[in-house]
């Protein structure tokens, strides 16, 4: 750590002057606690333990939210609202694609995603409630209830400096589900840090997000809700005319002294063709319709909760603010934009669409930041060598940025990501995610003033060619990262192939964008951070930490939320059987230095056997430990013993 960084944050004080010496007897890990959130024994929350996901967590790790989906896709994520998500369709062998789209065998199981289709189609053509959720949000209880009280040392041999919940578990989060019917989809995409005052309510942490109800013939709506259920607030869009219009609330953010939420809203009505094939059509004769989804025009907008007044716990507001205009300008493509984080001055990090122009059916993203003083938004493109503002990469096909730092020594960085064409697939064996860093040196106030930066790649190809990573979030005040990439052992071909097992990271942004002659200096494994010795032997849990969602740096320490599978056992977790989905929160919580990564080379890693097998992941804990039978991922990988 450089110097500069003492004054930004205490829990990495020093420099790197002290390690992990494996050599010595006992060496506690980086992360010294390990909280393992357990899912309810709700009935209702039986489909929750698949594609189990940490959603959003306050400053203090006290509070978390999480979700799952039940049903299978081939897409990294999924979110019906941001068509980057799901447009490239589906690029492993047909064997996997199938089982994606198609579901289980059993006939009960309706768990393909063109079971998901057709049950949206169906309700949403007949208004009635015969959908049942595919989509599950959670919390960790209410305001009042903490999880930094809540939990007990397990200390077992196999999960050493591991706490558990003595009481507080996932509950079932109902958003606009008002009489918990269970036909709602809802997903929680935000918190705030702390506790705070909405409509004369005080004490409360709250949540946004998004709900779709097809049953009710509305698109997704959005929402902010307290913790605990108790007041709820409609997020109405600005263009009503269609089915009452879309809406999704991604973020918290504070101006002035007013608290805004902000997302996305509709503006205008798309083609027809749209609307009808992403929300009537289905795609059980694998048409693909789902691609023209949302199926309606969108743009970033921001609502203020300043003048929220509640009338029996509820209220709807209007957004206060609604961005004007997309990349390009065709009469009938579902053009989209959304502001997906934002820092303390009124900047915000997003996505705005460009007309594909080969059809009317798809846009492409592009990374943008916006700017909003709460009443207009103002957005710049960002750009720096490599990064598109229009469709001028044949190579790639989606860019948008996910974060954005407060001023950290009078810079602002841009995180995000960009996703290559088929084309780029075909020579290197997969459609590759790939993050980038944008450092906006043309700041005032807190706010970028043009979109300009310099840009870097700091992990492209970097465990090997095509290797896929993914940054998710980060620190606004220390520029700590954190998000997922191939696990190093995950060589196969994807394209045309099988998926990638994937582990979570935490990245230093500042330290490398001021030295980025290594990377391997500012990256670091999550497992590997979990790391401990014991008698002079090197450990770690049996756990895969395979995704993460957010981390936060205060001066208690750094908190982290995370997902992935639990094992009972050292070959379990190799094999890769028998696995738990789990969220975890990995709690940095005194002066530890991060260590180099030579000094975590002793780590095990709990990969199989490469002479015997070659392993191969998922993208979704679903696909890998409960859709594939274990026998059969070996037959399709094993190689001959050399």
């Amino acid at each position: 750590m450089k110097l500069k960084k003492l004054l930004r944050y205490l829990p990495l004080m020093a420099l790197l002057t002290t390690g992990y010496s494996f050599a010595d007897v006992t060496v506690e890990p980086y992360f010294d606690v390990v909280k393992e959130i357990p899912v309810g024994s709700d009935t209702s929350l039986s489909r929750a333990q698949q594609d189990l996901k940490g959603a959003a967590m306050s400053a203090d790790g006290d509070h978390i939210a999480a979700n799952a989906q039940y049903i299978r896709t081939p897409f990294r994520s999924y979110d019906i609202n941001r068509p980057y998500t799901f447009q490239y369709g589906c690029q492993y062998s047909t064997y996997i694609c199938d089982l994606d789209w198609e579901g289980d065998d059993s006939s009960s199981a309706n768990n393909g995603f063109y079971d998901y289709r057709e049950a949206i189609k169906d309700a949403f053509n007949n208004g009635d409630d015969s959908y049942s959720s595919y989509f599950l949000a959670m919390v960790s209880g209410d305001s009042d209830t903490s999880l930094s009280s809540d939990y007990s040392w397990t200390n077992s041999s196999s999960f050493p400096y591991t706490e558990s919940t003595s009481s507080t578990v996932l509950s079932r989060f109902y958003g606009l589900d008002s009489d918990q019917d269970k036909t709602h989809d809802t997903v929680i995409t935000g918190m705030t840090t702390s506790t705070v005052e909405i409509g004369g309510v005080s004490n409360k942490y709250w949540v946004t997000g998004y709900d779709f109800a097809p049953g009710s013939k509305t698109l997704p709506t959005g929402f902010v809700e307290s913790l605990d259920g108790t007041y709820r607030i409609t997020l109405t869009p600005s263009y009503t005319d269609t089915n009452g219009g879309l809406s999704a609330g991604y973020t918290f953010l504070t101006y002035g002294d007013t608290l805004y939420v902000a997302g996305m809203s509709s503006t205008a009505a798309a083609s027809s063709n749209n609307f009808e094939r992403c929300y009537e059509d289905g795609d059980s004769d694998g048409s693909s319709y789902y691609q023209s989804c949302p199926g309606i025009r969108t743009n970033a907008a921001v609502w203020s909760l300043g003048s929220v007044s509640f009338s029996s716990n509820e209220d709807s507001i209007e957004p206060t603010a609604v961005g004007s205009d997309w990349l390009d300008s065709e009469d009938n493509v579902p053009y989209t934009a959304a502001a997906l984080d934002a820092n303390s001055y009124g900047a915000l990090a997003g996505y705005s669409t460009y007309d594909d122009n080969d059809s009317n059916i798809y846009s492409f993203g592009a990374s943008a930041v916006y700017t909003t003083d709460g009443s207009s938004i103002t957005r710049y493109q960002l750009s720096g060598t490599g990064l598109i503002t229009n469709n001028d990469d044949d190579d790639i096909r989606d860019q948008w940025a996910v974060g954005i730092t407060n001023p950290i020594d009078s810079s602002v960085y841009v995180i995000g990501n960009e996703r290559y064409t088929t084309d780029k697939a075909s020579s290197e064996h997969n459609q590759a995610v790939n993050m980038f860093i944008s450092k906006l040196t043309n700041v005032t106030d807190g706010v970028p003033t043009s979109g300009a930066g310099t840009v870097q790649w700091p992990l492209k190809n970097h465990q090997f060619t095509g290797a896929n990573n993914e940054i998710i979030a980060i620190d606004h005040d220390t520029g700590i990262a954190v998000g997922r990439q191939d696990a190093s052992s995950q060589t196969q071909t994807s394209y045309n192939g099988v998926t990638r097992r994937q582990q979570a990271f935490l990245f230093d942004v500042p330290d490398y964008m001021a030295d980025t002659s290594n990377v391997d200096d500012y990256v670091w494994s999550l497992a590997s951070l979990t790391c401990y010795t014991e008698d002079g032997t090197a450990k770690r849990p049996y756990y895969r930490i395979t995704n993460v969602r957010s981390v936060s740096v205060t001066d208690k320490g750094i908190y982290v939320l995370a997902s992935g599978t639990k094992f009972s056992s050292k070959q379990n977790i190799i094999d890769g059987y028998d696995g738990t989905p789990v969220v975890l929160q990995l709690i940095h919580s005194d002066d530890k230095n991060l260590p180099v990564n030579s000094e975590l080379s002793s780590c095990p890693s709990y990969e199989a056997d490469t002479g015997k097998y070659s392993r191969q992941g998922a993208d979704s804990i679903w696909l890998t430990l409960l859709l594939i039978p274990v026998i059969f991922v070996r037959l399709f990988t094993k190689q001959s013993k050399s």
